[in-house]
């Protein structure tokens, strides 16, 4: 798979062929929503609950209505018993009533399981079901951190949620949250520079369990 991805990055970078045309291709969305449909079924099932929810963050918006348009399909051939139900949330798609309907039958009512994103419900969307985070672009900064905790509502006996990574994302959560730490660091005035030395940032944060537990029985003397 990495050696197929690889080949087409390269076409992609040698502009023989556009990369929309091939995340857009049914062939490839069939193939990422039998993945994502599998992989949530197989979750719930470890986690013995089937309320939790899923959301695909897309490259494009006609890979999104893509996605969405065949989703019904796939989903039926992968599991025909209890076929998983998408919706789709594109500033251009519905009237704002009914794109407002669709996150409450997410959030609420629990009568969609996915939901299928561009550009939207990156930031302040609160769903604590949602535990199932499937990045096919590549977000930095704000965005990515924000999209991030979009998992991480306690939910039921779960405090966290999970990431499934289609478009390597790796690098850009590396920097951005050392950005971020780095700039938490200047702002707290603990970087060493009489020394000249990096300070660990990830330290200068982080606190052990112990200390927490420490701090917390003093507060409530």
């Amino acid at each position: 798979l990495t050696e197929v991805q690889d080949k087409l990055e390269t076409l992609v970078e040698k502009k023989d062929v556009r990369k929309s045309q091939i995340i857009e291709h049914d062939n490839y969305v069939d193939e990422l929503l039998r993945y994502i449909i599998t992989d949530l079924v197989r979750f719930r099932k470890i986690q013995g609950d089937q309320s939790l929810g899923g959301m695909i963050i897309c490259e494009t918006s006609a890979q999104a209505e893509k996605l969405y348009k065949n989703f019904e399909q796939i989903s039926q051939s992968v599991c025909p018993d209890a076929p998983l139900k998408a919706g789709l949330i594109l500033h251009n798609h519905e009237d704002k009533e009914t794109r407002q309907q669709i996150v409450k039958d997410f959030k609420k009512n629990m009568t969609i399981d996915v939901l299928i994103v561009f550009n939207m419900l990156l930031t302040g969307f609160d769903a604590p079901r949602l535990k199932r985070l499937y990045f096919g672009r590549r977000l930095k900064d704000h965005n990515l951190l924000q999209a991030i905790t979009r998992v991480n509502r306690p939910y039921k006996d779960m405090c966290y949620g999970f990431l499934i990574d289609f478009a390597d994302i790796k690098r850009n959560f590396e920097e951005t949250n050392e950005a971020y730490l780095q700039e938490l660091s200047r702002f707290n005035e603990v970087a060493d520079e009489e020394e000249g030395s990096m300070v660990d940032t990830f330290s200068q944060v982080l606190e052990s369990k112990e200390e927490i537990i420490k701090q917390m029985k003093e507060i409530r003397q």
